[in-house]
């Protein structure tokens, strides 16, 4: 399931995708090709950008069992990646989705708009696909009620037994597919990455946020031995080495055991507050 997933389902981003790739090149020359094909994509870009921001219907799609989850949202791309993240860290609130998303594997799954609504018909939108698909018993959704909270629901004794017997069940692929969903994660995009940084970029952190970064940068405390063999302790090794004339990294790695000594100083780690 990826950011691309959503072109498939959005009609105006297939539309413009179209328009923008097919226009006739009046310069043959390579670069002018190449600045047409980064304008086509950052086109594109923001094209998904403005449609996925709307709000709607969704559903995941299991295309191995053919089964879904439908749900409902004021912001498409954003809620695309809150489940994303939640099933690839095992921690999704849907026990079902996620027990299916394990044992398949994050290939299995695409994130499909079904429909875009104003927020005010999210509700009566949502209702409407599960009074049609809950019945036929292909969806994942825990309730029949958009209306009612599932968190802290009671499971009945029979569904708390077939779920145990679900976890001692388990394949030796399954447990593949568990390693995999846990472990090997994509990185974030480029795209991603950018957003991140420039939504962090100006930011000036408060005096009580810096003084908590420098506790949990001084959580280690070393003890130093000078050539003179006078033995001092330092829960800040980078000061201690300015005021010393010394390596910040030369003593790290005499701590790590790396090297015996620098400049005939000796270091070590005795203390991890905590």
């Amino acid at each position: 399931m990826r950011d691309k997933d959503l072109i498939s389902y959005a009609p105006e981003c297939v539309e413009m995708y179209y328009n923008i790739s097919t226009q006739k090149q009046t310069n043959v020359g390579a670069t002018n090709t190449r600045v047409r094909s980064n304008q086509c994509k950052r086109r594109l870009q923001m094209a998904i950008l403005s449609v996925s921001q709307s709000s709607g219907i969704y559903i995941l799609f299991n295309s191995k069992n053919k089964k879904i989850y439908i749900g409902q949202t004021g912001n498409l791309h954003k809620r695309m990646l809150e489940h994303r993240a939640m099933l690839r860290g095992n921690y999704h609130s849907n026990l079902k989705l996620q027990y299916a998303w394990n044992k398949y594997g994050e290939k299995a799954f695409e994130f499909k708009i079904l429909e875009y609504c104003s927020i005010n018909q999210l509700d009566e939108r949502e209702q409407h696909y599960l009074d049609i698909y809950i019945p036929k018993g292909i969806c994942y959704n825990l309730s029949k009620d958009v209306t009612l909270n599932t968190r802290g629901q009671k499971l009945s004794p029979e569904h708390c037994k077939k779920l145990s017997e679900m976890q001692s069940n388990r394949t030796e692929e399954h447990q593949q597919n568990l390693i995999v969903a846990r472990h090997n994660r994509l990185p974030a995009s480029e795209i991603t990455r950018q957003r991140m940084s420039d939504a962090r970029m100006g930011k000036q952190l408060s005096e009580d946020t810096k003084e908590k970064i420098g506790i949990r940068h001084r959580k280690i405390t070393y003890l130093l031995t000078s050539p003179t063999n006078e033995k001092f302790t330092s829960n800040n090794l980078t000061k201690f080495s300015k005021e010393n004339d010394l390596s910040h990294h030369g003593l790290l790695r005499v701590a790590r055991g790396e090297r015996t000594h620098h400049k005939g100083w000796k270091c070590q780690k005795v203390e991890a507050l905590r």
